[in-house]
């Protein structure tokens, strides 16, 4: 990360107040945030707000606006659970410091979990992270029984007579302290090889055999002849190409680039790559090799029969954040359900002071504005799935109002908002299909005042 300091202390926010000034340390060396009073470890980093988000959190909590400069509306992932932290620096500095830091952790995340061109952030993390736990002194230094206790953590289950055979093959190799037999820190990576180095992973064995069938060269024609011949794999030959040079080593060097359509279009040498023992573990770990089948990696389902044919990802009382009698109406909780392919999410809407207001009647959540989660499903609504969202809508608002509504949601959603044309529509006999409703949304709800007056014509 590009900046390196210790401890702050930051406002944090509850509910509408500025409450406690908590400490908080950047680890730099796990890549996470320390919360001290709390204890807590915040490496899960879901999302972190800024400019209009910010914006939106700050009057939500209905705090002032000379805060908004300061303003740190940071989302994130404790106990598999989602946890808001509103927090205002004492001043633009520490602001500006915390606020490059966050998106530095946030991103570098990102790209961990896309696991791709990152293989040796995510080891160096791996081993800080290991390393730290099993130092128990610390000293920067394994005794035996720690590397054994380290071990079992890992799920490592070599018997105590191979892991002894192993901690002395070190020794003897001048990796540990002749003064306390112990592990120095500067042996890590080599003292990892040795433990991986199991028999039962074979990968060693496996890279050397596939290698003798090619006079000892690990080249993309072996590559190809693997994952078409063995593997099964239906990828076409110029798409292998570029998986082998994301991890092949050329003229000395690894293959990183930044476009991969280089290699698509023949402007990277690959003539000379080839693909070391520790590329090919890599690459068998990865993502890129992953167990589903290549169809599946894209939608490979029929998409076009009519929408009433699929099962549809759908979500309740979806502004609720928390309990479901006293929690919070937020646009969180849609922005939440969306980025996770949600297709179908709710809206009880009830007449407001000055806006139309979205919580759960008869209790005692918070209240969030309807334009504010319209504003909400709109920016993250295609951002994971380009296929129709559902609004599915309560409307609990009087007539006037609900033409109110209709005007927010053709504001907001613009062309993307399915409506009726001008001249009508003819009788549907069949729903489109998701395929014709790409990047659409539509509104469901019953219209209560028809079916009164329906109800009223049969009855005279």
């Amino acid at each position: 990360m590009s900046r390196r300091f210790g401890s702050s202390r930051l406002l944090q926010v509850l509910m509408t107040k500025v409450s406690t000034v908590c400490l908080f340390r950047l680890d730099a060396d796990l890549g996470q945030i320390v919360w001290v009073s709390k204890e807590h470890k915040i490496r899960r980093f879901a999302r972190i707000r800024y400019g209009y988000d910010a914006r939106y959190n700050r009057e939500h909590l209905r705090l002032a606006k000379e805060y908004q400069d300061r303003w740190l509306p940071i989302i994130y992932i404790l106990d598999d659970n989602y946890k808001s932290l509103h927090l205002i620096a004492p001043d633009k500095e520490t602001y500006q410091m915390w606020d490059h830091t966050l998106h530095d952790l946030h991103g570098m995340r990102q790209e961990l979990m896309r696991g791709l061109r990152c293989g040796e952030m995510s080891q160096a993390l791996w081993e800080k992270q290991y390393w730290k736990a099993a130092d128990e002194e610390p000293d920067h230094k394994l005794s035996f029984n720690e590397i054994e206790n380290l071990c079992r953590k890992l799920n490592i289950n070599s018997n105590r007579e191979d892991l002894l055979r192993l901690f002395k093959m070190c020794f003897a190799r001048h990796l540990f302290s002749s003064r306390r037999k112990a592990v120095v820190s500067s042996s890590k990576r080599t003292r990892k090889s040795l433990l991986k180095a199991r028999p039962e992973i074979l990968i060693d064995r496996l890279y050397k055999t596939l290698r003798a069938a090619k006079d000892g060269i690990f080249d993309f024609g072996l590559f190809e002849k693997l994952m078409k011949g063995k593997q099964k794999s239906s990828t076409k030959t110029a798409d292998l190409q570029i998986l082998f040079n994301r991890y092949s080593r050329s003229t000395g060097q690894l293959a990183h680039p930044t476009d991969d359509t280089a290699y698509a279009h023949g402007l990277a040498e690959t003539t000379s790559a080839v693909m070391t023992v520790d590329a090919f573990t890599s690459f068998l770990l990865s993502p890129d090799n992953s167990a589903f089948t290549d169809q599946h990696s894209d939608v490979w389902q029929d998409m076009t029969r009519p929408l009433s044919e699929y099962f549809i990802s759908s979500s309740h009382s979806t502004y609720l954040v928390g309990h479901q009698l006293v929690g919070s109406s937020t646009t969180e909780g849609y922005i939440r359900a969306l980025l996770h392919s949600c297709r179908s999410v709710e809206l009880d809407i009830y007449d407001g002071d000055l806006e139309r207001m979205i919580f759960h009647g008869k209790t005692l959540t918070t209240e969030v504005s309807l334009r504010e989660v319209c504003q909400a499903v709109m920016k993250y609504g295609f951002s994971t799935s380009p296929y129709p969202i559902i609004i599915s809508a309560e409307v609990h608002c009087s007539l006037p109002q609900k033409d109110r509504i209709a005007a927010i949601m053709t504001e907001e959603f613009g062309e993307s908002l399915v409506r009726m044309p001008p001249e009508g529509l003819p009788k549907i006999e069949v729903l489109p299909s998701p395929e014709q409703l790409k990047d659409k949304i539509l509104l469901k709800a019953k219209n209560q005042n028809l079916v009164r007056m329906d109800s009223m014509d049969s009855d005279g």
